[in-house]
């Protein structure tokens, strides 16, 4: 992923459910040892502009501040499930000869 003009994009991890009980769009749960949060992450705070206090259920990857930053690990952010984002898709390995 090139990061010039790179917002955020979504990885398939909500908490719809329960709060705090995060499952991946496969329904599985998230691994506990895989931890990418932010820091201070997941927080699900309910922004000013949230009229129905949804809250934050979906998880996107939000790129670092700085650009040029080569730890993109740690970028997990629980966002509001609405908005246009890029996304990304897991598929089967593609196996070369």
């Amino acid at each position: 992923m090139h990061p010039q003009g790179f917002h955020s994009a979504w990885i398939g991890l909500q908490d719809f459910v329960k709060e705090g009980l995060h499952r991946w769009v496969s329904v599985q749960k998230m691994d506990r040892d895989l931890i990418y949060w932010m820091p201070g992450e997941p927080n699900n705070v309910i922004t000013s502009w949230d009229i129905d206090n949804a809250g934050q259920d979906c998880v996107a990857i939000v790129p670092p501040a700085d650009i040029e930053a080569e730890d993109w690990l740690n970028t997990w952010d629980d966002i509001v499930c609405v908005g246009e984002r890029n996304y990304i898709c897991e598929t089967m390995a593609l196996s070369l000869p």
